[in-house]
């Protein structure tokens, strides 16, 4: 991606309103949107022909592997997308400060008047994209930030169109992929959504929110996956652990990362406890609230309770004393105090 309008978006993400290379949510802007009806554009829908997932894996459809479009397909090249043209890099740069006015507009207001302004200003900012993109056909970039225009104002299919747009142009781009891969599983179309996912993750392996989405995936369809019979529980705790594992590594001062990671120990059928309390100590000797120390030294206690050392559990259960985890370190301490029995 173009280095001035990567900049701008991370200026932009600090605000919470747009970041070009993930997808953001602004609900509020859907709801302005949708609340003046004339400001979406009509329904499109994804060619989809008959396609079967087999056991362990996922195909995607006819249409995909004919004409390319939707086909993830993995490589060396990581770049977000292509770097435009100057002139062309000048009004896409005018028109993310425009929209980004405009979301934080519609966070801000709740005048029935503003919102009307405000949905009328979007889609000319939509009218905007879609005559650079006709301008423009070869260019990834506009496709990029208009789809997840489109997702953040609710137009998740008109969005899965652009992104497939990209991915015809450009299959080697990784965004697109996580994008086409949220939009199946939004769907509930798990196994094409698993694809799109992997096919992410083998092109830019190194960055973690893609592993991050992948681990999440996996939790929240996981027993789909085994009803299925995709994959059994023993497989997907594996690939879940993992990808929170290597989300963890590539961003090891990311505490949201840390300690989803270390959480998702009790989601594994078996839990291997020692490794559980190895992550959970090595997240103590980040900087940390004493809110957040509380709360790690109640998990590194479940974790000396259930290997057998119920003194240490007492012991650090004990040194907890911050208010709203009073509850949760007494239940435990009752735990402990029966097996010290």
């Amino acid at each position: 991606m173009n280095t001035r309008l990567l900049a701008r978006a991370e200026r932009t993400r600090a605000h919470g309103v747009l970041k070009a290379i993930r997808l953001g949510g602004m609900g509020v802007v859907a709801a302005a949107v949708v609340a003046t009806s004339g400001c979406q554009s009509p329904p499109r829908t994804v060619a989809d022909d008959e396609w079967q997932a087999p056991k362990g894996g996922a195909v995607m459809d006819r249409d995909d592997r004919r004409n390319g479009a939707g086909e993830p397909s993995a490589g060396t090249g990581a770049d977000p997308a292509q770097p435009p043209e100057p002139v062309l890099e000048d009004r896409l740069y005018n028109l993310v400060e425009r929209q980004e006015a405009l979301l934080e507009q519609a966070a801000q207001t709740e005048s029935a008047m503003e919102w009307a302004e405000i949905a009328h200003g979007i889609r000319e900012v939509t009218r905007v994209y879609e005559e650079i993109i006709a301008e423009n056909p070869d260019a990834t970039e506009p496709m990029l930030l208009y789809g997840k225009l489109l997702r953040q104002i609710g137009e998740p299919e008109r969005a899965q169109e652009i992104f497939r747009m990209a991915n015809a142009v450009d299959p080697q781009i990784p965004v697109v992929k996580q994008q086409m891969g949220n939009y199946f599983a939004e769907a509930e179309e798990h196994p094409r959504a698993l694809l799109y996912y992997l096919a992410a993750i083998e092109l830019a392996p190194e960055e973690a929110v893609y592993h991050y989405t992948m681990g999440e995936f996996l939790h929240v369809f996981r027993d789909d996956f085994i009803e299925d019979e995709a994959y059994d529980r023993e497989t997907l705790d594996t690939l879940m652990l993992n990808a929170f594992r290597e989300a963890a590594k590539l961003e090891p001062a990311n505490l949201d990362f840390q300690f989803r990671y270390a959480e998702t120990y009790y989601d594994l059928e078996r839990i291997p406890w020692d490794e559980a309390l190895a992550v959970w100590e090595r997240i103590a000797t980040m900087p940390l609230t004493v809110v957040e120390t509380d709360a790690v030294r109640l998990h590194r206690a479940r974790a000396l309770l259930n290997l057998g050392r119920t003194r240490e559990a007492e012991a650090m259960a004990s040194a907890v004393q911050t208010p709203g985890l009073e509850a949760t370190r007494d239940a435990l301490l009752a735990r402990i105090s029966t097996a010290l029995e």
